[in-house]
């Protein structure tokens, strides 16, 4: 590969986060120019302090936005509403002679269209993670005070989403969840590339902050990291301590999203405040101490496509709880190197992280396993391999 130098462009609609997309197209542009490509990150804007600040500090002369400040419209369902003029923005802003584009999250595709009907050579590589928030906005409450509005966008924006991925050269997915929603929404066929992860060392200091902040020495953590929002779940998690009896588990939720505040009036409902901790948004250094404090780590997301959280705290040896409707469910061998519930099922999810902290030698299996499993077969490494040699085949 590093005799054939490639011209790339990657396409994101923000870098304003701790998120796992943002994590994967980060990673892949440092290990791509680690390979010697010549290689640009286009985006609207990306935050250097709350979006992986050490890897956007390294990488940031390869990655060019359109807006240098954010604002309340740089968030992922207005950049949906008005795809057409913030993804001709990020189309201006892209460099002449990329031969290959490789566009990440929706919408955007949109720019890599643009950019292919002027420069005709050029081949568009999708890495699918989710679906555009066209296809979930009907279960929104704004979406149906404003039907009339919204209504005719959302037929323009799928009728042209779906140009678009009739234009796309090849489509990737992570797993094979992901690869069937793309055969049954567009008819397209899709190849499963696995993402990478990082194990983070450990910062003493911070591990011991977090322990003494949340009153955790001598606990064992039950730990569950994502967005919160309504399909990842979070609330299954929460009910689980009303059957957990074990008074000496504690539950730790990391993370920020639009059901923080229903999921704290449930816990006050519940009386679970003394036994669940909400945590907020992470830095990288306060995930990695928390998943080196936790015990066990809990994954309840529906209709979710792979999941990097997991696979990170399994780097830990933390032994992971996954619903089965999640797509990083299928690196997992059942009692083995992990252990998959029933999605939905809080009996379920209760049943099997007694299981494990009532059985230490099992517990012990599976977390060898568990780090043996993601140190084998996942790396950033491998990731961008694998991604490069679909950029050369085709």
């Amino acid at each position: 590969m590093k005799k054939n130098k490639l011209n790339i462009a990657l396409v994101h609609p923000l870098l304003d986060m701790y998120g796992g997309a943002e994590r994967q197209i980060l990673n892949l542009l440092d290990e791509l120019i680690k390979k010697g490509h010549n290689v640009t990150l286009y985006t609207y804007f990306y935050d250097e302090k709350n979006c992986y600040p050490n890897l956007v500090k390294k990488l940031k002369k390869n990655i060019v936005s359109v807006s240098d400040h954010s604002s309340i419209f740089l968030k992922q369902k207005y950049l949906s509403v008005f795809f057409p003029f913030f993804f001709y923005k990020i189309y201006k802003k892209m460099k002449k002679g990329h031969l290959i584009i490789n566009c990440h999250n929706p919408p955007s595709y949109f720019s890599a269209f643009l950019y292919k009907k002027i420069n005709t050579k050029a081949k568009i590589f999708w890495m699918f993670n989710e679906l555009s928030p066209w296809h979930r906005f009907p279960l929104r409450n704004w979406w149906k005070l404003n039907k009339l509005f919204f209504y005719p966008i959302k037929l323009i924006y799928l009728y042209t989403e779906r140009k678009i991925v009739e234009s796309v050269d090849n489509i990737i997915v992570l797993d094979r969840k992901n690869k069937k929603i793309v055969k049954d929404t567009f008819n397209r066929d899709s190849i499963v590339v696995h993402t990478g992860f990082e194990k983070k060392e450990v910062d003493k200091e911070i591990k011991n902050k977090i322990i003494d902040r949340y009153k955790l020495k001598n606990k064992k953590v039950i730990l569950t990291v994502s967005k919160l929002e309504p399909l990842k779940r979070i609330d299954d998690f929460i009910r689980s301590f009303l059957k957990l009896k074990n008074k000496n588990v504690i539950g730790i939720i990391g993370g920020s999203g639009s059901e923080l505040n229903n999921l704290k009036k449930l816990i006050k409902k519940l009386n679970l405040s003394e036994r669940i901790i909400f945590t907020g948004s992470l830095s990288e250094d306060e995930l990695a101490a928390l998943y080196e404090i936790s015990y066990i780590f809990v994954f309840p997301a529906v209709k979710q496509t792979w999941g990097l959280a997991p696979v990170e705290a399994m780097s830990y040896g933390k032994p992971a709880v996954i619903s089965s409707d999640a797509g990083v469910s299928e690196i997992i061998k059942n009692k083995e190197n992990g252990f998959i519930f029933e999605a939905k099922s809080v009996s379920s999810l209760v049943k099997n992280i007694n299981y494990l902290l009532n059985n230490k030698k099992m517990y012990e299996k599976i977390s060898k396993n568990a780090r043996d499993t993601v140190f084998k077969e996942l790396s950033w490494e491998k990731y961008s391999q694998n991604i490069l040699e679909i950029f050369a085949r085709n």
